[in-house]
């Protein structure tokens, strides 16, 4: 499911910026880093059982982006922050909306850090037996 919700992510932000400009990344990238980018990582995911085949689950990102400016980082940072901030509010991912909550951002040496958790449920499928594979003990023969 993570990488569903991820995927929901990438597609929130390809609906406000440009492929060809804005690189998206889900993976560490140590050189060769293409700016103005964003950069995608789950933080910590965690679950809570909630009845027999019920889980409660919670998805922290964060959406980190790279500024193309040298010269006014933090204000390119600002605008990025207040777009996202809509972009992620609800996602689609796996045919369903997501809402996010607690969506804060910060902004260190130049580069913002946006946080964001997806909380959902999901209910495990019932095993379907098939009729023909069920036997019955109680046979008279």
């Amino acid at each position: 499911m993570i990488t569903k919700v991820i995927n929901g992510i990438i597609a929130a932000i390809r609906s406000e910026y440009d492929s060809k400009a804005y690189r998206i990344y889900t993976e560490s990238v140590e050189q060769g880093l293409k700016e103005p980018c964003f950069s995608i990582m789950c933080l910590k995911p965690e679950a809570q059982r909630k009845g027999t085949g019920r889980t409660r689950r919670f998805y922290s990102f964060d959406i980190v982006y790279f500024p193309k400016s040298d010269c006014e980082p933090v204000q390119e940072c600002t605008e990025i922050y207040e777009n996202l901030v809509e972009c992620l509010m609800d996602i689609t991912a796996d045919e369903h909306i997501l809402h996010g909550g607690d969506i804060s951002g910060t902004v260190v040496d130049g580069i913002l850090h946006v946080q964001v958790t997806y909380d959902l449920f999901l209910l495990k499928q019932a095993e379907e037996q098939n009729m023909e594979a069920i036997t019955d003990s109680h046979e008279v023969t």
